[in-house]
């Protein structure tokens, strides 16, 4: 188990060559081809001052990786993506990363977070997978909204960090989708973000 109290853990932008690697060795590995953005895709996002991509470094070396998306200006920021690299796996690092995210909040600011929803696996061991996920979330402060979106054909729980108190899901919803609509085509996001509540 590594040592999260050690000067060596710092947290820092990377810059365009750090992220194109980062996407070309880690993220294609990590992530779904339905659920990752192109590199251009996200490039773009990143000159827009939407996207900003983020390396967990421990005494110099890469342990993790996320990607925050927020709308100028608003109290949403999206955890895009997050992934610990293998061979740092089950040490800790992605509840470091989490709370390290929620230390840097402002008042009014919030986290959300996009789970894979449990109840919509294709079988027990995908359902178990995505349950110890919203549970990994859920031990670090995560609240489990009632907000539910299917994104590009994936179904996702929507989870809160930061919230003092929980916002009306209608409320919830306006600040998914505007954030969307600033990262897509307003035609895209109307046929590919669909949002409702659960019960």
């Amino acid at each position: 188990m590594l040592d999260k109290t050690h000067s060596g853990w710092h947290f820092r932008q990377l810059d365009r060559d750090e992220r194109a690697a980062l996407h070309r060795e880690h993220m294609r590995r990590d992530f779904p081809d339905n659920e990752l953005k192109p590199l251009p895709m996200l490039e773009d996002l990143h000159q827009k001052g939407i996207n900003t991509v983020w390396g967990c470094f421990f005494r110099g070396g890469l342990a993790g990786y996320y990607v925050l998306a927020q709308e100028p200006g608003q109290a949403l920021t999206l955890l895009d993506y997050l992934a610990v690299l293998p061979e740092q796996r089950d040490n800790g690092i992605g509840s470091l990363i989490l709370r390290h995210l929620k230390h840097c909040l402002s008042d009014g600011q919030y986290l959300f977070i996009e789970s894979e929803r449990p109840e919509a696996a294709d079988n027990p061991q995908e359902r178990q997978i995505r349950q110890r996920r919203v549970a990994f979330y859920q031990r670090n402060g995560a609240s489990v909204t009632p907000l539910r979106v299917v994104l590009f054909g994936v179904d996702y729980t929507i989870l809160t960090i930061g919230l003092q108190d929980p916002l009306p899901a209608p409320e919830l919803e306006r600040a998914y989708r505007s954030l969307y609509r600033q990262m897509l085509p307003e035609e895209r996001c109307r046929k590919k973000v669909l949002t409702s509540f659960l019960p």
